[in-house]
């Protein structure tokens, strides 16, 4: 089990074009990854546009932010398995704070090549980012 330290990065504590040049590993994927963006809670998918024409310029052709309704977690990360599934290849997921609740939920898809958390939360099993922030 995680520390809440290791769970709640600080802000800051990633610089997005360095975490985001992910390479595949495996000789069978030779191509980049899907990336799809998921935002924090205060803000809108419209918040990555700089981060997706960065992203571009380094090459990643297939970039999705997800919008996300703000009406639970189970229908945020509803919403994020929906653009997960309609993925053709590998999807890196890359959560920003609330965000980070989302993709945890999403990890295990089949599809899913990894999770990016940006000053994000990590949730346990069971657990809400409400209480990791109030800790």
């Amino acid at each position: 089990m995680a520390s809440k330290a290791a769970r709640l990065a600080p802000q800051g504590a990633v610089h997005l074009p360095a975490a985001l040049s992910y390479e595949m590993k495996t000789s069978a994927m030779s191509t980049k990854p899907t990336i799809v963006l998921v935002r924090g809670f205060w803000g809108s998918a419209a918040h990555w546009s700089k981060v997706i024409i960065e992203l571009s310029r380094r090459g990643y052709t297939a970039i999705h932010a997800v919008e996300m309704p703000l009406t639970s977690l189970a229908e945020d990360a509803e919403r994020t398995r929906k653009m997960v599934a309609q993925q053709a290849g590998p999807v890196l997921l890359v959560g920003h704070s609330y965000g980070g609740a989302a993709i945890t939920e999403m990890g295990n898809q089949p599809n899913v090549v990894g999770l990016v958390y940006i000053a994000a939360f990590a949730p346990d099993a069971g657990e809400s980012a409400g209480v990791i922030g109030a800790n």
